[in-house]
């Protein structure tokens, strides 16, 4: 998994400053991976799952705690707006959902990546 919804990229990211390589294990965990299954001649796939911070909520609103005042979230904060999704829809869509497909299509060799269907709302 390249990313859940949390929006913590498992990988090396220039993108967000949420991203193994520049926090926590200090590893791209993703790369390393990849390396390793393309040593045993395996099929590689990258999921993500960070289009759910905009899927709707069935009471209204956006998934999880993205739109709960009070909740960090919800911060003005830019860094932890990246973490969380907490963007305008078009913005998050080119410059986050969009964006870290691209990057992780163009710096792998993917066999394959699937983004969830949550992406447009669904």
């Amino acid at each position: 998994m390249a990313e859940h919804h949390d929006g913590y990229a498992m990988w090396d990211s220039e993108l967000t400053p949420w991203n193994a390589k520049d926090t926590g294990s200090k590893r791209d965990i993703l790369g390393e991976l990849f390396t390793a299954l393309e040593r045993r001649e395996l099929k590689t796939i990258a999921t993500f799952h960070h289009a759910r911070n905009l899927a709707p909520l069935p009471s209204g609103g956006r998934h999880h705690a993205t739109a709960q005042p009070g909740m960090p979230p919800h911060s003005d904060d830019p860094d932890l707006r990246l973490l969380y999704g907490n963007l305008p829809p078009e913005a998050w869509y080119e410059n986050i959902w969009s964006a870290k497909l691209t990057e992780v299509i163009d710096r792998y060799r993917l066999s394959a990546h699937y983004p969830n269907r949550a992406a447009h709302g669904e």
